[in-house]
């Protein structure tokens, strides 16, 4: 059964699951890093994009509904965009399979007193120098009393085929099989479900993700410890109250076999020297991290 079809028969058939627990340890989770992950992506535009402020911020000659740009002038996605753009539709995505959807802020975090802050970070992701376009297009308001023109209004968009990279999210001490939420959301956003950006029923906002690599950094970790019989025992983390393992099966140069929990699939990845504190990095590269959000997918579909 392919992925887009597991998630919408869920959407159909679950409904005795009333919550999805997503355990953290509030006092202590941030205490120290055990655990950092980063997703690097590239997106392409499928349709025009239009992100961006107001007029006042910009020259008062450009279109009505200007698209927000880097200091050298290239559009930009912002990190608060996707943010938000993530966070929206995975409520709606576990909502509809009839967890409450609370939960969720326990990664995103909350506005209330108690709530602890977001364990994900996002990141602005810069138009690509020599791949994008960007143009002033002209629709139409209609007045919903009349039926007739109301007015004319301009957009800066950027069009079609126009490509943006960079990463997308640093997530810090949240359990790695927990990454597999966002993938649904970029599973329904290749598939053009989800949208980003203003102007939807407009047909604006079509993108596709491309998963360029996953890496994982182990905070005072060596590649000795991570190649014990019981691997790196981490904790504590944002996701399941069991503690999450990584171990390293088989070690050559600067390349690895690791082991990831109780998922069936092994992975090849790409050992460095971290900076500083960070210990060791792992990372997997855009092959292998299909095969692991293939595989948590997998274990997450089998839990709930």
């Amino acid at each position: 059964m392919s992925q887009n079809g597991f998630l919408f028969k869920k959407t159909v058939t679950v409904r005795k699951v009333s919550k999805l627990e997503i355990h953290t340890d509030s006092k202590n989770i941030f205490t120290k890093y055990g655990l950092l992950s980063e997703i690097k992506v590239t997106i392409k535009t499928l349709s025009p994009i239009r992100i961006g402020g107001t007029k006042e911020m910009y020259s008062p000659l450009v279109a009505n509904l200007p698209t927000i740009k880097s200091s050298d002038e290239r559009p930009i996605i912002p990190g608060s965009s996707l943010k938000g753009f993530f966070h929206r539709n995975l409520e709606r995505i576990l909502g509809n399979m009839g967890f409450e959807t609370n939960e969720i802020d326990k990664i995103f975090g909350g506005s209330s007193d108690d709530s602890t802050a977001s364990v994900v970070l996002f990141y602005d992701l810069l138009a690509v120098e020599g791949r994008y376009k960007v143009a002033e297009r002209t629709h139409i308001r209609i007045n919903p009393e009349l039926g007739s023109v109301q007015n004319f209004f301009t957009v800066e968009a950027v069009l079609d085929g126009s490509v943006f990279k960079g990463t997308l999210l640093r997530a810090r001490n949240l359990h790695p099989i927990l990454l597999g939420l966002f993938y649904s959301v970029i599973l329904l956003a290749n598939a053009g479900v989800f949208k980003i950006g203003g102007l939807k029923s407009r047909g604006y906002g079509h993108i596709k993700f491309n998963i360029k690599s996953i890496s994982f950094y182990l905070p005072g970790s060596t590649l000795n410890s991570l190649r014990t019989d019981t691997g790196k025992i981490i904790e504590p983390l944002v996701g399941f109250k069991t503690k999450t393992s990584i171990k390293i099966m088989k070690l050559a140069n600067d390349m690895a076999e690791i082991k990831i929990d109780d998922l069936k699939p092994t992975f090849n990845v790409k050992v460095d020297d971290a900076p500083e504190y960070l210990g060791v990095k792992l990372t997997l590269n855009s092959d292998e991290s299909k095969k692991f959000f293939s595989a948590v997918t997998e274990y997450l579909r089998n839990l709930i």
